[in-house]
């Protein structure tokens, strides 16, 4: 039976998975029916070979349901350990599909116009185009298990490096070392590619690591906002858009930890003081630093890739990523898995992702934050830092860092 190709939007399984999975089927039987749709096997491709290698007669059932698209990644996703990268390149294969079926939404909503409309109809379309293709996007993400903003990546990704987008779905690289990758010749990537098997991890690190220049600037997070967005290096872009730059050696404020520039005392002790312990640090640098939590994911770990937990303290990269470090902290909180956090970012009062975090007690440091190098010496930030407390009392906040921050909560209007 040929295989649907709604069921190759999951990558293969290794032939270790299939050998194990075959001989569960030769001790065991088939315990879960093969699915067919449209006369293809929809799902269970993989326990259809592992059936004929094991000598078992196969059990089909026809799918019953009105999107075979979701069936397809809610039965296979959970099943199979994929990568953050993995999953952003499944959504960005399942959006032409999940397009077709919002057009068809769309042609359907269209008769309802009935005569005379047809004008008010044309003059809607291009809006209704975007806006369903960013719900077809964030739909992906949704049922991948990814986000919006790595689906986006990937679809760009998929098409100015398609070798890099393959080593995605395969699992050879990371949603970082994609996008590091995506921006090198053609040979380049090619050779690195070739060379990634026999890398050891830190050969690894170093060849994924962009140092962006003190004068690199980059477009704002939100172009629907005309305050300053800050540049990978730690620079600030004005509304025209260049850079004011700043010492190229402030890119390490990229985490909580670097070899280079660590958080200074002055925050972490009062961080553990309110919260009374540190159980994660998600965004430490492979060299850890002085962060006293029990548990560090480092960027070969992808922190966004992890479930996290208990009480944490996060200072995340400052570059364009931060929006999804600060989606992933509120999603975390909101499934109840972080208790409480602080976490100590730039003050731009003027981005989305600040704003998703404004319903919680708020401190703006007084003056500007001087990280610690691990040689004693000092470097301020070139940008007013503040710090957001979740799942803590404003009370407790506010005796914890008034002496050195104005803690502030918003007044929500009944």
């Amino acid at each position: 039976m040929k295989i649907h190709p709604l069921a190759l939007l999951i990558p293969p399984m290794s032939p270790d998975e299939l050998e194990k999975l075959t001989e569960d089927i030769r001790q065991h039987g088939l315990l879960e029916s093969i699915v067919t749709f449209d006369g293809q096997i929809l799902d269970g491709r993989h326990r259809a070979q592992a059936c004929e290698a094991a000598g078992v007669e196969p059990r089909f059932e026809e799918f019953v349901g009105g999107d075979p698209v979701a069936f397809v990644l809610s039965k296979n996703l959970h099943r199979r350990h994929l990568t953050s990268a993995q999953k952003a390149a499944i959504a960005v294969e399942a959006l032409p599909l999940l397009e077709k079926q919002a057009k068809e939404r769309q042609r359907q909503a269209g008769e309802q116009f009935g005569r005379g409309q047809e004008q008010k109809l044309v003059e809607k379309i291009p809006q209704a185009m975007a806006e369903e293709s960013s719900k077809s996007r964030d739909q992906a993400a949704a049922l991948t298990g990814s986000n919006s903003h790595y689906v986006s990546d990937a679809k760009k990704i998929a098409v100015e490096a398609p070798d890099v987008f393959d080593a995605m779905k395969s699992g050879t690289v990371s949603m970082p070392e994609a996008r590091a990758l995506s921006q090198k010749s053609e040979p380049d990537r090619e050779e690195i590619l070739s060379s990634l098997p026999a890398m050891s991890p830190a050969e690894r690190r170093a060849q994924f690591r962009v140092v962006p220049s003190a004068s690199s600037t980059v477009e704002p997070e939100d172009p629907s906002l005309d305050g300053e967005a800050e540049d990978e290096a730690g620079g600030v872009s004005n509304d025209a858009g260049k850079s004011e730059p700043t010492d190229c050696r402030l890119s390490v404020h990229f985490s909580s930890d670097s070899p280079e520039w660590y958080t200074p005392p002055a925050v972490l002790d009062r961080v553990v003081n309110c919260l009374g312990a540190i159980d994660l640090d998600p965004c430490a640098e492979a060299q850890l630093g002085n962060v006293p939590a029990a548990r560090h994911l480092t960027a070969d770990d992808d922190g966004l890739a992890h479930e996290w937990q208990g009480r944490m303290f996060m200072n995340p990269p400052y570059g364009r990523e931060i929006g999804l470090w600060i989606d992933k902290l509120a999603a975390e909180f909101e499934a109840g898995r972080i208790m409480q956090a602080i976490v100590l970012v730039p003050a731009r009062t003027d981005t989305a992702w600040f704003r998703r975090l404004s319903a919680f007690p708020v401190g703006f440091w007084r003056g500007r934050i001087t990280f610690i190098g691990p040689d004693g010496g000092q470097n301020p930030a070139p940008f007013p830092s503040a710090l957001f407390a979740l799942g803590v009392a404003p009370e407790q906040f506010a005796a914890t860092f008034d002496d050195v921050a104005d803690v502030y909560v918003r007044v929500q209007r009944k």
